[in-house]
């Protein structure tokens, strides 16, 4: 992926993140058990594969430190 579809998908994803606090808020104020329900299904679909693409990304190496350290 480019700098620029990377870039896309990050402010997506950052409206995204906004507009479920901003749901979260509304479900605290107004006491809607549904929408709980929803984000707990949510929670146990996205938690496993957000790790699962966590792990890849650290397989990739990315996290690698490539400055040698001088001792």
């Amino acid at each position: 992926m480019t700098n620029e579809k990377m870039n896309k998908l990050g402010n997506i994803i950052a409206v995204i993140v906004l507009i479920i606090c901003a749901l979260i808020i509304w479900c605290l104020v107004g006491g809607i058990d549904i929408v709980f329900w929803f984000f707990i299904i949510v929670e146990f679909i996205f938690g496993p594969a957000c790790f699962v693409l966590y792990l890849r990304e650290v397989k990739k190496g990315v996290f690698k430190d490539d400055s040698e350290e001088e001792e």
